[in-house]
């Protein structure tokens, strides 16, 4: 969830860091990216689709950026 603000610039370099070490270890990682905030407002009418809060309860990890 990229977020708002710095979110967009930041949370894709995040995912890269986090891969690279992942990788390091033999873990490999399936990124799904979901809107958040303002930029789900101007999309989607809301600041969180009702599907991606079903999609992030089933992820075992999820990563909001900043908002």
């Amino acid at each position: 969830m990229d977020g708002d603000g710095i979110g967009p610039e930041i949370v894709p370099v995040a995912r890269e860091v986090v891969s690279a070490a992942g990788a390091l270890v033999g873990i490999e990682f399936d990124w799904v990216s979901l809107p958040l905030g303002v930029s789900a407002i101007k999309t989607h009418g809301r600041p969180v689709r009702r599907g991606d809060t079903r999609g992030a309860r089933r992820s075992r990890h999820l990563g909001p950026g900043p908002t």
